[in-house]
């Protein structure tokens, strides 16, 4: 993957779950970067559901270039350049919740519609596309598994977006920890 990388990309180091930290990136995660997730939804993958992505970010002084999510299953891909969201609807109550939440978290009096697809980048994308009213992860999720679909959401209006308790306007994530977030369509 490295090698196909840097054809594209010479002057970038590679954040990736499989491969990890490119030794060219420091600890604040700063530069030249491609993030890269080849299968957000890894479980999914394997048993044949299909709800699973690949994920791609790239960022030049750190500062976004351009983002895409390919789910090659449900014949979708997003760009974060020329995001044109196909169903929108702003009414919708579906509510994405991270497959890593507790049951007793699920549980509760609430009238909303909850979904756990197992995949970041599909419930990102499900909000910018408006199928989802909102999503959150309170575990945390690593950067690759969440910043193409936070530069889609924020390219298709969504700007109730929230990382760590802190507003997102499309900052570059270092790659040295797992990031909260919640994003919502108002």
């Amino acid at each position: 993957v490295q090698a196909k990388m840097r054809a594209f990309f010479p002057d970038h180091a590679l954040v990736s779950e499989e491969g990890g930290l490119d030794s060219e990136v420091g600890s604040d995660g700063s530069g030249n970067i491609v993030f890269l997730d080849p299968i957000d939804g890894t479980e999914n993958f394997i048993v044949g559901f299909p709800m699973w992505a690949v994920g791609i970010s790239v960022f030049s002084d750190s500062k976004h270039q351009g983002s895409m999510i390919i789910a090659p299953d449900l014949n979708k891909t997003a760009y974060s350049s020329r995001f044109e969201p196909g169903f929108v609807d702003t009414d919708s109550q579906l509510i994405g919740l991270s497959s890593n939440r507790k049951r007793q978290e699920l549980d509760s009096d609430d009238e909303l519609e909850k979904r756990i697809t197992g995949c970041s980048l599909l419930n990102l994308l499900f909000v910018a596309e408006g199928v989802f009213k909102s999503y959150e992860n309170q575990v945390g999720a690593n950067c690759w598994d969440i910043l193409p679909g936070l530069q889609i959401a924020l390219h298709a209006g969504v700007r109730d977006i929230v990382v760590d308790g802190i507003p997102y306007h499309g900052q570059m994530l270092p790659p040295t920890k797992k990031y909260t977030l919640r994003l919502a369509r108002k």
